[in-house]
């Protein structure tokens, strides 16, 4: 079980946001991702790393999922309405935000992908992310106005969550994201993962190798970290 303890206002929104977001498909093909999953991993791992304000919840499920019209229809139900893949509804004076994402066809992010009911916004590596044994960990948030939130949420495995960031970092060059990147390598690097060998992983690789040497020149410690866990190309 992990404990969290919500600070202010904006931050229950999230967790809100969260709890929401965790309820909304039935069965294990979905994922958190975003910031609220590096958080999960961070804490999960109990290393003592900052965790990353985030204002909403990131859910990521299969295209067919959302063509199917189950997902969309439950948002609705909840009381969010949409702009695109944007959801968002009012609790109190919370304004809650859930992004609808889907897997991309390529190592880059889709804009406007065809959902059906919607446009999604397509991210890198999320098919194998889905498609990998995901990390279900049971929490229990308290607000900052005492309510408990106990609920489960399912994150990408520690691999998928780097290969996630590395393609959202070679795709938009975010200081958040090369924060991310950074503290998920010091979890993978504190745990001994093994980077795997598939392709996905392969492209995520030269990511890495092509971008973080390139961009983050003052920061040797992510330069070694990446190249220790995620290695050569």
């Amino acid at each position: 079980m992990i404990i969290i303890q919500s600070s202010y206002r904006a931050e229950d929104a999230a967790y809100l946001a969260l709890a929401d977001a965790a309820t909304i498909v039935p069965h294990q093909e979905w994922r958190v991702i975003g910031g609220h999953m590096v958080n999960l991993h961070v804490l999960h791992a109990g290393l003592d790393l900052p965790l990353r304000a985030t204002r909403d919840a990131d859910l990521a499920v299969e295209v067919l999922t959302v063509r199917q019209g189950s997902v969309v229809d439950h948002l609705h139900a909840l009381g969010y309405t949409n702009t695109s893949n944007r959801f968002t509804r009012i609790v109190g004076a919370h304004e809650l935000t859930i992004d609808l994402l889907v897997p991309s066809t390529s190592t880059r992010h889709e804009p406007n992908v065809d959902v059906g009911p919607i446009v999604a916004d397509g991210v890198p590596g999320l098919s194998v992310s889905l498609a990998r044994p995901g990390l279900r960990l049971p929490l229990r948030i308290t607000l900052s106005t005492g309510t408990e939130l106990p609920f489960d949420a399912i994150i990408p495995d520690l691999a998928s969550a780097l290969a996630l960031k590395i393609f959202s970092y070679g795709s938009r060059f975010a200081t958040r994201d090369e924060e991310d990147i950074k503290r998920l390598l010091k979890i993978a690097h504190a745990t001994g993962l093994n980077w795997p060998s598939s392709p996905t992983f392969r492209d995520a690789a030269r990511v890495v190798h092509r971008y973080i040497d390139t961009r983050a020149q003052r920061d040797a410690e992510l330069r070694a970290l990446a190249r220790t866990i995620v290695g050569r190309a």
